[in-house]
């Protein structure tokens, strides 16, 4: 019997089963050592996020214990968290370490909201950032930690975080004060609505007149000031609103011999850092002023404020007749300014450091510009740059022998030491019996506008460098007279579009109406052609009684897409108008006034018979 052998297996086939084992089963380990790696980058992901979601949580047990405490972090910088034993956490140091091997580090950030109604989040431009929404932070809780060496890895966790425990903001957005035949009264403005309240009585003083009101920058308060009785017995009577009541602060002497109805001899001003106010004041001495401060940290009463201080201007020889004050917008400063002009025609200023200092101009102008008798009208104004803290004095010159040059300015610049670098032509054609400026609230932009006693509307656009000119914009406006002011200037912005607007009264027989306010638009130094109000819907260029004797424009602080008109005229009527700027840009005027007259019967129609306020 034959015997038959099974063939056996070749080199070659060992070879090759041993490299497929080979491949396989290293395979198979990556696999293996894969999902072991991913199990561990997984659980070590959980850790960290827990560690980062610790940090969020113990944020907002900071919050609830108080918002103060989270200041912004420097670019680059961290902090880290504690409990103490009472299991209160803290921030302290620069970070956390856990296991030796997570790191945590927790940033707060500023938080910006833009202008429109719906204060949508928007990146913030600097620390000094108008839209700065000081009741929200932005804080991001990091762990880093290292996988392997060449595989760091990083979890990060964000939140915003609101101030909560902050008061609920009223619904209205500003206030109006002015005074009937009887007494002064109040009004405060609801901006989504676009009304004004009804008017609601003043129990303090008689019907008063050369209204002021100012808000502060850090809480819901208001100082407004005006005066009564005539002649050698002026009375300036202060009074602060909390956001409920009027209170009676106090009252001082501005004694004016003269002009008492076409003059206003006191001002009121806030600190923006500090929120301390100040109320300067003519005495009716030759060249003297007093003034009086309160502290941002006191409340509405009478005994918050300092006691009398003199203040003897050094380029004043005649009675101070006007007083005009600003604010530097700057969150870092508490630089207020002042200028002044007395019956002599003489204009000074003077830049107060937000301690104990008074550093004055000496006499900037000694003809100033007047419609009948210094100083019957205000011809000069002035503003602070809104990001450089620059300020600008402007005026008109009221003599002869300066050849085209009737508008002057001067300015006080700390670059880096501060100094008064007077006075330069603007480079205007017209007098200016009647002027304003405003500043950019977005840059260091400024707009100027007057009327001259030829009835005559100008205009000039300041860069932050130079003027640029724009001669006989309207060639027939309502002419200035004694206590007047019929140009207002103001600035609306909306997604980084800028536009400045000047309105004014306006004089035509050809038009209808006769007595209108007209305007333009200036987009950088070019200004558009006249709205006319005879083509115009515009509710301001509605026809109404009167000619227009008193115009203010004041831009929203917070909504800067929007301002509000108050004019008076001499029917003694007062009326509200509201213009807002779309994309395009686009300019919608609206009657705040319900399109009709708020008051009557004001107790003056000239010389700042009201005054208007936003909430800051």
């Amino acid at each position: 019997m034959k015997r038959q052998t099974s063939p056996g297996f070749s080199l070659i086939e060992i070879i090759l089963a041993a490299a497929m084992f080979a491949l396989f089963s290293a395979a198979g380990v990556t696999g293996i050592i894969g999902g072991l790696d991913s199990n561990r980058l997984g659980a070590e992901m959980t850790v960290a996020t827990e560690y980062a979601s610790e940090g969020l949580e113990a944020a907002r047990s900071i919050r609830n214990q108080d918002f103060a405490k989270f200041t912004v972090t420097a670019p680059g910088a961290s902090v880290g968290i504690i409990r103490s034993a009472g299991n209160i956490w803290d921030f302290a140091g620069t970070e956390n370490i856990f296991d030796s091997r997570y790191t945590r580090r927790l940033t707060v950030e500023s938080v910006c909201r833009d202008t429109t109604a719906a204060k949508n989040i928007i990146n913030c431009t600097g620390p000094s950032d108008p839209n700065i929404d000081v009741n929200t932070k932005k804080v991001t809780s990091r762990v880093n930690w290292n996988f392997t060496v060449a595989r760091p890895q990083e979890i990060i966790l964000s939140a915003y975080l609101t101030n909560w425990k902050a008061p609920i903001i009223p619904s209205d957005n500003a206030l109006l004060v002015y005074a009937n035949a009887i007494k002064p009264q109040y009004r405060l403005f609801t901006d989504g609505a676009n009304t004004f309240s009804s008017a609601n009585e003043m129990a303090i003083g008689s019907a008063g007149k050369n209204f002021v009101i100012r808000t502060s920058p850090t809480k819901r308060e208001a100082i407004a000031g005006y005066t009564y009785g005539s002649g050698s017995t002026t009375v300036l009577q202060v009074i602060c609103f909390d956001g409920t009541s009027w209170s009676n602060e106090w009252t001082a002497q501005v004694n004016p011999s003269q002009f008492d109805v076409s003059t206003r001899r006191f001002d009121i001003a806030y600190e923006t850092q500090s929120g301390d106010a100040m109320v300067l004041y003519s005495t009716g001495a030759t060249g003297q002023l007093a003034y009086r401060t309160k502290p941002g940290s006191t409340g509405c009463g009478s005994s918050g404020w300092s006691g009398v201080i003199p203040l003897t201007a050094q380029g004043s020889t005649g009675v101070i007749q006007w007083v005009k004050m600003a604010g530097d917008r700057r969150s870092t400063s508490s630089d207020l300014a002042a200028a002044w002009a007395d019956n002599t025609s003489r204009l000074q200023a003077a830049v107060w450091n937000g301690i104990d200092n008074w550093s004055q101009s000496g006499a900037l102008e000694t003809t100033l510009k007047a419609v009948n008798t210094p100083q019957d009208v205000d011809s000069f104004d002035l503003d602070f740059e809104s990001q450089s803290g620059n300020l600008m004095v402007v005026w008109g010159y009221g003599g002869g022998g300066r050849g085209t040059s009737p508008v002057y300015y001067a300015r006080y610049v700390c670059q880096p030491t501060c100094s008064w670098v007077g006075k330069s032509p603007l480079g205007l054609n017209s007098d200016a019996a009647n002027l304003d400026i405003a500043a950019n609230p977005t840059g260091n932009e400024i707009v100027f506008a007057s009327i001259s006693s030829g009835s005559r509307l100008q205009a000039a656009y300041w860069s932050g460098s130079s003027w640029t000119a724009s001669n006989n914009l309207d060639t027939s406006t309502t002419p200035p007279s004694a206590g007047s002011e019929l140009v207002a200037a103001g600035w609306l912005n909306l997604s980084g579009t800028s536009r400045s607007v000047v309105v004014y009264a306006d004089a035509v027989p050809a038009k209808n109406p006769v007595n209108v306010i007209d305007w333009v638009v200036g987009n950088g130094a070019s200004f558009s052609a006249p709205s006319h109000c005879a083509t115009n819907s515009n509710p301001a260029c509605l026809p109404l009684p009167g000619t227009k004797v008193w115009l203010a424009v004041r831009s929203d602080p917070k909504s800067n897409d929007r301002l509000i008109l108050t004019f008076s005229d001499n029917n003694s009527d007062l009326f509200a108008k509201r213009l807002v700027m779309g994309a395009g840009p686009t300019f919608t005027w609206s009657n705040a006034d319900g399109g009709a007259a708020l008051e009557t019967g004001l107790s003056q129609a000239t010389a700042s018979p009201f005054a208007f306020a936003y909430w800051r």
